[in-house]
C-alpha cells in the first residue's frame, strides 16, 4: 500500500515550532499520537463493553444501525501502518521546531517541496518495490519542473516496529535500499557522477538514475534530530547540494546545520564528514558506526 500526499505548509502556518520540547516529548501515544494497534484495541474494548441492543417490538420499524467509524489503519503482516495525518503532524512539529537543525528541510517544507508517502514495512520486498516505483515517478517529474535543483525532499514512512533498536534499524534500512536498487536496476543505470561502491568517498544511493543522500529516522535514534515516531527514510537530491556549491552557499549552510545540531544534542555528531572525504553511506542510518564498519549494500551495476 502506498499513500501519497503533498507536504505543503498551509497559509499562515507558523514558521517556529515547539523548540527542544518537541524532541524531548513523550512517546507518540503519550503525545496525542496513539499507535494504530492501540486504536484498534481500544475500539474492540468499547465494543465488548457496550450493552446489547434492544430487540425491536413486533411491527415496529427496525432501528437504523449506527454508522461504523472510518476504517482502522490497515495492518501489514501484523504491523499497523501509520496514519498519514499523524505522520504529517509529527513531521511538521519536528521540522518546524525552533531548534531543528536542518534548515534545508524547513525550506523544502515551507515551499511545498516535500513529498510524503506511507508504505508497508521497512525491509519488506513488496514495500521496497512500491517505494522504488514511487521514487522513480518523483525523479521522472523533475524533468518537467522549472526549478529541478531547488531544495526538495521525498519521504517514506513505514509500519511500527516495536523494540527496533539502532542496529536493527540499520539492518532494515540497508536491506530496504538493496531491494529498491534491485528493482530499479532492471530499468535504470547508476548516476555517472557517483560511485556505486558504498566504500568509496563519492558514493551516493541512486534510483531512476538520480543520486540521493538518504537519512534514516526512527524512534530509538540516539541523535535527537533523527528521532521520529515511525521508521522513515528521507531522500534528498544530490543535485540540490551541487547547485548550492555552484552558488557558493553550501559551506555556509553546512556550518549552520552542524552548529544547530550540536546545540540541540549538546555534542557534535561524530558521523559527520565533509563531502568527498569519506563515504556518506556511514551516515544514512544515523548510528555511530565503528572504523571497521562495512556497508552491506552491493550494487548490481555502476562504477
Amino acid at each position: 500500500m502506498s499513500v501519497l500526499y503533498p507536504f505543503r505548509a498551509p497559509a499562515g502556518w507558523p514558521r517556529a515550532g515547539l523548540g527542544r520540547a518537541a524532541h524531548d516529548a513523550p512517546p507518540p501515544h503519550q503525545a496525542g499520537f496513539l499507535p494504530a494497534d492501540a486504536l484498534v484495541r481500544a475500539a474492540a474494548a468499547r465494543s465488548r463493553s457496550a450493552p446489547p441492543a434492544a430487540c425491536p417490538r413486533r411491527g415496529a420499524a427496525a432501528a437504523q444501525p449506527v454508522p461504523a467509524p472510518g476504517p482502522a489503519p490497515q495492518p501489514f503482516a501484523g504491523h499497523a501502518l501509520p496514519d498519514r495525518q499523524a505522520v504529517e503532524a509529527a513531521l511538521r512539529r519536528q521540522v518546524l521546531a525552533d531548534d531543528y537543525p536542518c534548515v534545508a528541510a524547513r525550506s523544502a517544507l515551507n515551499r511545498g517541496r516535500c513529498q510524503l508517502h506511507v508504505h508497508g514495512r521497512l525491509g519488506d520486498a513488496a514495500s521496497a518495490r512500491k517505494a522504488c516505483e514511487d521514487l522513480q515517478r518523483f525523479v521522472g517529474a523533475l524533468q518537467a519542473d522549472p526549478q529541478p535543483d531547488a531544495p526538495r525532499t521525498w519521504v517514506s514512512a513505514y509500519a511500527e516496529e516495536p523494540g527496533l533498536d539502532e542496529a536493527g534499524f540499520e539492518r532494515a534500512l540497508w536491506r530496504h535500499l538493496q531491494l529498491m536498487h534491485e528493482h530499479d536496476a532492471g530499468s535504470h543505470g547508476w548516476s555517472p557522477a557517483h560511485s556505486a561502491d558504498p566504500a568509496d568517498a563519492d558514493f551516493a544511493f541512486c534510483i531512476g538514475g538520480e543520486a540521493f543522500f538518504v537519512i534514516g529516522l526512527h524512534p530509538a535514534a540516539s541523535r535527537l534530530a533523527r528521532r521520529a515516531p515511525w521508521p522513515m527514510l528521507v531522500f534528498n537530491l544530490h543535485r540540490q547540494f551541487d547547485a548550492l556549491r555552484s552558488a557558493g552557499r553550501y559551506e555556509r549552510m553546512k556550518a549552520v546545520i552542524r552548529q544547530r545540531d550540536t546545540a540541540l544534542q549538546g555534542s557534535a555528531n561524530p558521523m559527520l564528514d565533509d563531502f568527498g572525504t569519506r563515504s556518506e553511506a556511514r551516515q544514512y542510518a544515523g548510528r555511530a558506526v565503528p572504523e571497521g564498519w562495512s556497508c552491506p549494500f552491493k550494487a548490481l551495476h555502476g562504477r
